[in-house]
């Protein structure tokens, strides 16, 4: 992943340790041009930018549009900043003054505690909710994410951001810099700031204006939240070592055969165990799970290693 996951992932557990559309309204259906972003002030060096993804949110017209949601790293710390506009009232324009209806909210947290916010979604319906909601958000869930390296991230410039869009006009319909804006533009907006670079344009071209193809425009891996598990299978009596880092001497614990395990990541870069040799070359794929460990995958049930030091279906870290 080029860390496209902590690393992506690498960073997400040994700095590492430190792992949109909102409804109908999120729909993004933007007016053509650039969101223009503040200059950002960089501050706190190297972090990580993240966009989050509900694929069957907002349907529109009989097809799921898709919701987006954010969150970046408070510099190079492991700990994060996260939020979304979730649209509980199911509003396609709210006009400025009228207050947060549109349930834009943010919160804070350690890198495992930034997906479980999206899996099990515990800030959606915080806000007033109406007696008639329209919106998808209740039975929709963030099923996947995609993160990007900052190498000089502004979080100050990203923090004003954040609470343009849950203070400053906060509507589909407000103007915001000249165009429209909604749960995709706010995400966009807020990565901008904090000086996230490549993110494809929310304006243009059109196709851009649904988000689960914006999404799908990000130069990175999508990464699933909940992964796929899979058990320890093939140790001996101490179990299987749960280690910081896919290196060895980094145990944290271990596991016995049998455990499920949710993996999220692969990375083919990690130490030789036991001798293990596959294809000729020692055997180095370590997996990376739910909570930010890393475990020797020899030693786990899944799919068998290819000859490109991944098992199929399973995608690579962003560390490689």
């Amino acid at each position: 992943m080029t860390r496209q996951m902590h690393l992506l992932l690498a960073r997400i557990r040994a700095r590492i340790g430190r792992r949109l559309i909102a409804a109908a309204g999120c729909l993004a259906l933007v007016i053509a041009g650039l969101i223009a972003v503040q200059p950002a002030a960089y501050a706190l060096g190297p972090g990580l930018a993240c966009v989050f993804n509900q694929p069957d949110g907002a349907v529109v017209l009989g097809g799921a549009r898709g919701h987006i949601g954010w969150g970046y790293e408070i510099g190079n710390s492991g700990q994060f900043i996260f939020g979304s506009t979730e649209d509980p009232n199911g509003l396609f324009t709210v006009a400025a003054g009228d207050g947060n209806p549109l349930g834009a909210w943010h919160a804070s947290g350690n890198f495992t505690q930034m997906l479980q916010a999206f899996q099990f979604q515990p800030h959606w319906g915080a806000w007033p909710n109406s007696s008639s909601d329209a919106s998808s958000h209740a039975t929709s869930q963030y099923t996947r994410y995609k993160c990007v390296d900052v190498a000089n991230s502004a979080v100050t410039a990203a923090g004003n951001e954040v609470n343009v869009v849950e203070n400053v006009g906060n509507g589909y319909g407000a103007l915001y810099n000249g165009t429209n804006w909604n749960c995709m533009n706010h995400a966009y907006a807020i990565l901008a700031a904090y000086n996230a670079q490549g993110l494809p344009n929310p304006s243009f071209p059109p196709t851009n204006w649904v988000p689960n193809n914006w999404f799908g425009q990000i130069s990175a891996p999508p990464i699933s939240i909940g992964g796929q598990g899979y058990q320890v299978t093939g140790t001996d009596s101490g179990g299987l070592a749960l280690q910081t880092a896919p290196h060895v001497g980094n145990v944290d614990y271990y596991v016995p055969n049998g455990t499920n395990l949710i993996v999220v990541c692969q990375t083919k870069h990690g130490d030789q165990v036991d001798g293990r040799t596959q294809y000729g070359r020692p055997f180095t794929t370590w997996d990376m799970l739910w909570d930010g460990h890393f475990v020797y995958d020899w030693y786990m049930n899944t799919p068998t290693v290819a000859t490109n030091g991944y098992s199929p279906g399973i995608p690579a870290c962003v560390s490689g």
